[in-house]
């Protein structure tokens, strides 16, 4: 199955390099990004780049984290609340401290 799902793969970054404004990038988020961020910069790219189908996923953190290591997605966006496993590549995108706001009466 693996061997099958490499061979998939390369036979798409082959496919890719003939033609890098095609194809196909299968994302995941968690539901919340989903509902804003994530359909907002499809929408953009796929604007730009018309030939490139978007498939996007929305489920909870940890299913988002094990379709990417099963090569199931090619792109994950969440939030990272644990360390995240060595074999992918992550990059931090921003660092937003949590905060409240609270009023007046709460001080």
């Amino acid at each position: 199955m693996i061997a099958f799902d490499e061979l998939q793969q390369a036979v798409r970054k082959i496919e890719s390099l003939a033609d890098p404004s095609l194809g196909h990038v299968r994302i995941g988020c968690t539901v919340v990004l989903a509902e804003g961020f994530a359909t907002d910069v499809i929408t953009r790219m796929a604007q730009r780049y018309p030939r490139v189908t978007f498939q996007l996923t929305a489920e909870e953190s940890g299913s988002i984290y094990r379709a990417l290591e099963e090569r199931k997605l090619d792109l994950a966006i969440a939030r990272i609340f644990e360390p995240v496993p060595e074999h992918p590549k992550s990059e931090a995108l921003y660092d937003a401290a949590t905060w409240s706001p609270l009023g007046r009466a709460a001080r």
